[in-house]
């Protein structure tokens, strides 16, 4: 199980360090090929559409990946309920956003962007059904190689796309369609691997999905609400530039975090799978424990001694005050990632409750200050 997890883990932070980079470089398309204003819309329309897609989500994914990787036989059942509340949930979302785009935006460009943004709600949650099966059934190669398509399709379409004089309404449908062919490439995969067959337990009924998921929603929500509160604090206590020098020596903690997070997403399906077995599960733990504390042991003291050179020698001198930041905030990397690997074990076990009580206590609390 152990070489498992261990390639499930590489696999991921592969995934993800190509994902970022693929990410940054449809920025850099974007920003360049639309200019400021339109990048400006296009960044409104997407800070829309993705609060909706976790929305739409209501915590559906992480539970379908904790209760089949438990038990592979309720794989169809799950699959088929998951698909129709995806339909119902998400597509009614979908045409809200059809009907308040008006509202919205004032400009005609936006408008149209925005309901065709909008289909990706749709899309990205079916999409997040098959992931969450691969990482039940403990196979990420699948979801790697369709996140790298995907960026690699959206970047090499919004340059096409640009380069010919096409603008943001055009590109935004470029962008859909490519999150369109990544789903039924999903789809196509899955069918592949687990060709069609009858659920061999009856139907989850819908109501009892959702309301069995909201613990893992409301997680979500908070884990994004912790992320967010950080940012507004410092902005509260030292306004805008120094929350800059915060987001650009952020940026370096995030990268030295990819590797135990990935490990997070590979142990959670591993240790649903072994909830019935306490002296598998006790050893996994322990071993999980020290190879964290001794990751964040050494990438703390990697911060703390090369953070301000690696900062002036990446981003130049005018963030020299966010090498002074980064190493106080590798001080915080290892209580964090021993926070997560608790975090992990308490969703897999069933503990979301308990875990969700931590996050909410460990939200930093704005404090009163004049207004921004």
């Amino acid at each position: 199980m152990f070489r498992r997890l261990t390639a499930n883990t590489l696999i991921l932070v592969l995934g993800n360090g190509g994902s970022a980079l693929l990410a940054f470089l449809l920025v850099i398309s974007l920003a360049r090929g639309l200019g400021s204003a339109d990048f400006g819309r296009y960044a409104s329309i997407m800070a829309l559409v993705l609060p909706l897609t976790l929305l739409a989500d209501a915590g559906l994914a992480t539970l379908l990946t904790r209760e089949i990787a438990r038990d592979r036989s309720q794989t169809m059942a799950y699959l088929a309920q998951a698909v129709r509340l995806r339909l119902w949930v998400a597509g009614g979302l979908v045409g809200v956003v059809w009907l308040v785009a008006g509202w919205l935006f004032r400009d005609a460009a936006s408008v149209t962007g925005l309901r065709l943004a909008a289909l990706m709600i749709l899309i990205d949650t079916l999409f997040g059904v098959y992931t969450a099966l691969w990482r039940a059934w403990e196979t990420m190669l699948p979801i790697t190689l369709l996140n790298w398509g995907l960026l690699g399709g959206q970047v090499c379409v919004s340059v096409l796309i640009l380069s010919r004089g096409g603008g943001l309404v055009t590109v935004l449908a470029g962008l859909v369609a490519v999150d369109a062919l990544q789903l039924l490439l999903a789809w196509l995969w899955w069918r592949w691997q687990h060709p069609p067959q009858p659920p061999a337990l009856p139907l989850p009924t819908g109501q009892s999905l959702l309301r069995v998921a909201l613990p893992f929603a409301v997680g979500g929500v908070l884990a994004m609400l912790q992320l967010r509160s950080f940012t507004l604090v410092v902005q509260a206590i030292a306004g805008a530039e120094v929350t800059g020098w915060f987001a650009a020596a952020y940026r370096f903690l995030e990268a030295v975090r990819l590797p135990p997070l990935a490990l997070f997403v590979a142990l959670f399906p591993a240790v649903a799978a072994l909830s019935w077995n306490d002296d598998a599960l006790r050893r996994l733990t322990w071993r999980m424990g020290l190879l964290v504390l001794g990751y964040g042991l050494l990438s703390g003291m990697a911060l703390i001694l090369l953070g301000a050179w690696l900062v002036e020698r990446l981003l130049g001198p005018a963030y020299t005050q966010a090498g002074q930041l980064l190493p106080i905030l590798g001080l915080a990397s290892l209580p964090f990632l021993l926070r997560q690997l608790i975090m992990t074990l308490l969703y897999a076990r069933g503990g979301e409750a308990d875990a969700n009580r931590r996050l909410a206590l460990s939200l930093p609390c704005k404090p009163c200050s004049p207004p921004r």
